[in-house]
């Protein structure tokens, strides 16, 4: 333990100029200013009137001196600004790792409650309308995604740990990071708590407020989007190529570019061929 303490000490050392360093600015203007003044007395042949002006000499000394340890400190201030600039930069690397898996996790979600949602259109408006006016519909609804939620305990409870070990350091991060960083986490919390209270009332038999749902998922979307400012672009790109989220309106899209035009039926397989035999004769 001692060796360690010794060698952190020689490190501290050696990263600090040393006292003579920071002594040679002021020694080299004392020697230079008391040089000059006496080649000056010599030059105009009043050498013996010297101590007839050291006090103006001191003066001048004084102000000089005082030029100097300004410019010492404003060099220490640049070199704490630098360190400081170094070390806020590695946290805010390590911030943006965190929010990394985070984003992945929340993407992934988006896009699974996308997947339960596919063919009800816009899915926050669908349990809006259906919340109002069919309760049935609005429990064919949302069973699935309270079920799906059920099961995500693990990874609710990780993406908390997560966001609470970041948190931890944000006041070390950059502004921009920090404050990104928070209002997902805000947003996070909101989203979780609303579904884990509609899931604590479904389980008891009664139907949950489909506000709850409608604000919750507005809450997880936010947390995603908000994240992006905290994630570095090389990290952005990675998850985005990995994860692709589709809305439920992208999907019910894709699935109606598919089909045939209005007033046509899909060909079957032996018409397909038939056609293309004819138009090879």
């Amino acid at each position: 333990m001692a060796r360690i303490e010794g060698k952190k000490k020689d490190l501290i050392m050696a990263a600090r100029p040393s006292f003579m360093k920071r002594a040679w600015p002021v020694l080299l203007t004392l020697v230079g200013m008391f040089g000059g003044y006496t080649v000056v007395l010599w030059r105009l042949g009043k050498l013996s009137e010297f101590l007839d002006h050291l006090d103006a000499l001191a003066g001048v000394f004084v102000a000089l001196f005082t030029l100097v340890l300004v410019w010492i400190e404003h060099g220490r201030d640049l070199r704490d600004d630098i360190r400081q600039e170094e070390h806020r930069s590695r946290i805010d690397r390590r911030v943006s790792a965190v929010a990394f898996l985070i984003s992945r996790q929340l993407r992934s979600w988006l896009s699974e409650i996308a997947t339960l949602g596919a063919g009800q259109g816009n899915l926050i408006e669908t349990i809006a309308i259906l919340g109002e006016i069919d309760d049935d519909a609005y429990k064919r609804t949302s069973d699935p995604l309270f079920k799906w939620w059920g099961q995500k305990t693990k990874d609710q409870d990780e993406a908390e740990r997560r966001f609470e070990g970041v948190v931890a350091i944000l006041p070390e991060a950059s502004p921009g990071v920090a404050e990104a960083v928070r209002h997902a986490f805000v947003k996070f919390a909101d989203f979780a708590g609303r579904w884990n209270q509609s899931l604590a009332v479904q389980v008891q038999g009664e139907v949950p407020d489909w506000k709850q749902i409608v604000r919750g998922l507005k809450s997880l979307q936010s947390a995603s989007d908000r994240l992006d400012a905290a994630i570095d672009a090389e990290l952005r790109q990675i998850r985005d190529e990995a994860i692709t989220v589709e809305s439920p309106i992208e999907q019910l899209a894709e699935a109606l570019s598919k089909l045939p035009p209005i007033g046509e039926s899909p060909a079957k397989d032996g018409e397909s061929q038939q056609l293309s035999a004819g138009h090879e004769s």
